[in-house]
């Protein structure tokens, strides 16, 4: 495992812990809202030199177009 790789786990793990400890999600949520936001750091790393806002209406948009996805999930 490379550190960026390391690095990613470390992160996604405490947001999960963030999320459990706050109940901020029901139980069930929390493993979708952590996959939503791996997804979305490899997204931003793909595509460096955007602002945040930049990056994230990149992802929406590319969500967007992938099969499978509703438009609540995007709205979410």
């Amino acid at each position: 495992m490379t550190t960026v790789e390391k690095a990613l786990e470390s992160v996604l793990e405490g947001y999960a812990s963030f999320l459990r400890e706050r109940m901020l999600a029901p139980l069930k949520h929390q493993p979708h809202l952590v996959r939503w936001v791996q997804e979305f750091l490899l997204f931003a790393k793909q595509h460096r030199g955007y602002t945040f806002e930049q990056t994230l209406e990149l992802f929406l948009a590319a969500l967007g177009e992938r099969l499978g996805i509703k438009p609540w999930q995007i709205q979410q």
